[in-house]
């Protein structure tokens, strides 16, 4: 049995800090996978940290250890190999897993360094490339097969393009701009090519977030794990950050959920500020963008349907649109569809919080 002062909290010379990690590598930038991928960046370049980083600063790194369980309670975690460690305090950063179709031979996901490795080994053999799901993973990899030459497809749902969060319009635009690129799309259905020996399979269809080690122990999970202000849950001693976290946004005046790599390292600062009785108040406003060849995308602030927002889409040109998403009469986010000169002026609209009318 082990004891720690703070699991995974930024240095504190007066503390003992354990940082436990599912995967066997030092920090690295997720963002940067793609770069990597297409060989515009070298393997190495995308790291952040050494493990030498964290021994520097006094920092145990247990990586290739998985949590399975957690007592908040009694303030304890245990690890699959049956390690258990009591702790002072705890950040959650677990973030979540790709969902996976496993029913393909040769399918891919690209959240991870190692899911980086395989996309790179097998593309190259590679004579046709097919996508199933929307968002920004599938077009990472309509990229990526584009970038070496692959005939590309497709697969969305019936409805099209991120239908989820789309509007048709918007939804259309989308596959427009794809198609021009060159891009097979099929509608709720597969591509005849999927199984085929020299086809090379990405998926994005969303994201599981890792909870299951703290299920039944006590924390408020409501498609997120909850948190207030300070991203402390209602246990005191315990806080989440980045993409499990669900905390309310006093600028938006409702509870939000952002999963892109901005918000997870900022949210992750201020819990561990606040783990240190900082008590600084988080309200960050997610933006998170993606730009290949003719299509630019950006996400700003709460981009999602609920019973309480209303959704409405201004086209601009048959290549620009943008669709907002207000609540109350103000705006509480939008999505830019080749708009990138508009962001600063609706990330002003959005933050003010005054009447919004289009």
């Amino acid at each position: 049995m082990e004891n720690v002062d703070f699991l995974i909290v930024v240095q504190d010379p007066a503390s003992r800090i354990l940082i436990i990690e599912d995967e066997n590598y030092p920090l690295y930038s997720r963002v940067k996978i793609p770069f990597y991928v297409k060989g515009e960046r070298a393997r190495e370049d995308i790291f952040l940290r050494d493990f030498k980083h964290y021994s520097d600063k006094n920092i145990e790194y247990l990586c290739g250890k998985k949590v399975v369980s957690l007592d908040p309670k009694n303030q304890f975690v245990k690890t699959e190999d049956g390690t258990g460690f009591h702790y002072g305090k705890l950040l959650l950063t677990t973030g979540g897993v790709p969902k996976k179709l496993n029913k393909y031979k040769n399918e891919h996901s690209l959240q991870t360094i190692e899911d980086a490795d395989k996309v790179v080994e097998d593309v190259k053999k590679a004579k046709k490339g097919v996508i199933i799901g929307s968002g920004f993973i599938a077009l990472e990899f309509v990229d990526i097969f584009s970038h070496y030459g692959l005939e590309t497809h497709l697969c969305v749902s019936k409805e099209g393009f991120w239908a989820n969060f789309l509007q048709k319009e918007v939804s259309d635009l989308i596959c427009k701009l794809l198609k021009e690129r060159g891009v097979k799309i099929y509608y709720g259905e597969d591509s005849p090519f999927v199984t085929d020996e020299d086809t090379i399979v990405g998926t994005g269809i969303g994201l599981d977030l890792s909870k299951s080690f703290f299920e039944g122990a006590g924390l408020n999970f409501d498609a997120g794990l909850v948190v207030d202000q300070t991203l402390k849950t209602d246990f005191d001693n315990v806080y989440a950050s980045g993409d499990l976290a669900k905390f309310f946004s006093k600028k938006l005046d409702r509870y939000v959920r952002y999963g892109n790599w901005t918000n997870a390292a900022v949210s992750g600062k201020y819990a561990g500020f606040n783990m240190l009785s900082k008590n600084e108040v988080f309200d960050n406003l997610s933006a998170y963008s993606i730009t290949h060849d003719k299509l630019s995308i950006v996400f700003l602030g709460f981009a999602g349907l609920d019973g309480s927002t209303e959704v409405k889409t201004k086209v601009i040109s048959d290549r620009e649109c943008i669709q907002y998403f207000i609540r109350r009469g103000k705006l509480d986010g939008c999505i830019l569809v080749n708009r990138p000169q508009d962001r600063q002026n609706l990330q002003n609209v959005i933050e003010s919080r005054e009447e919004f009318a289009l």
